[in-house]
């Protein structure tokens, strides 16, 4: 009987998921991802209304590069969507696929956050941004007291958390506060939860410092850690930043 040799080796290949942020909100039903971390031979974006179980796929971006774009078209305005970015690789057997990445929960706009801000509260605005690149350590609540204020959007840092991939990020809340007292406890609630959507879908959320600000938030981003299909981890993670609406 001929030998048999058996081995305890197995080989298996990976993909490592490649990074995205949204370049621009070009309109309210298309948005442009650029990508910032490339691997494998190509790549594609998974999304699907929040909520679906079934997902759609952009084409294929073959041989991606740091800076490529990929354009997502037929989204609903004021809908919440998902996306996922997967590498692809024939060479590493047919049809294998990185594990999943981090999702990105987007509600597309067609407008500017501070213009929406400023059509609802009925007053000229102002912005506060810190001079030079302030990373933040301690809990921290950024004000500016211009005097009396029609509404303040601030945020602090509430804590930090680890990603799969070891990468640590912290976590801010946003806080909202109207000085308007003509509206009444319906009104306030309307504007509350609608700068509440603005603000989440426009805060770049690929930092954890203060970054120059000039305008309004271009950035619909909600990151939230994925470890399996149908399971998300972890909380919204958002930069830290302040408007001052006077």
């Amino acid at each position: 009987m001929p030998n048999t040799i058996r081995t305890g080796y197995s080989a298996k290949f990976s993909l490592t998921a490649p990074a995205v942020k949204l370049k621009a909100n070009t309109s309210g039903t298309s948005l442009v991802f650029e990508v910032t971390t490339a691997s494998g031979t190509s790549m594609v974006m998974r999304y699907r209304q929040a909520g679906s179980s079934s997902w759609s796929e952009s084409t294929p971006l073959n041989s991606p590069q740091t800076g490529d774009e990929i354009t997502i078209s037929g989204l609903t305005e004021g809908e919440t969507y998902e996306f996922l970015p997967l590498a692809t690789s024939e060479t590493a057997g047919r049809g294998t696929r990185s594990d999943p990445g981090n999702i990105l929960r987007i509600v597309p706009s067609s407008g500017s956050a501070l213009e929406k801000i400023k059509s609802q509260v009925g007053a000229e605005l102002a912005t506060w941004v810190p001079s030079g690149n302030i990373v933040i350590g301690t809990a921290l609540r950024g004000k500016l007291d211009l005097g009396q204020k029609a509404a303040l959007i601030s945020g602090k840092r509430t804590g930090r958390e680890r990603e799969a991939s070891g990468t640590i990020r912290s976590k801010y809340e946003i806080t909202i506060e109207l000085y308007y007292s003509h509206h009444d406890a319906g009104e306030r609630e309307n504007v509350l939860d609608s700068l509440a959507e603005e603000i989440a879908a426009h805060f770049d959320n690929n930092s954890s410092s203060f970054s120059g600000i000039s305008g309004y938030f271009d950035t619909a981003a909600d990151k939230v850690s994925h470890d399996s299909p149908g399971r998300d981890i972890g909380r919204a993670i958002v930069i830290l930043s302040c408007l001052v609406i006077d």
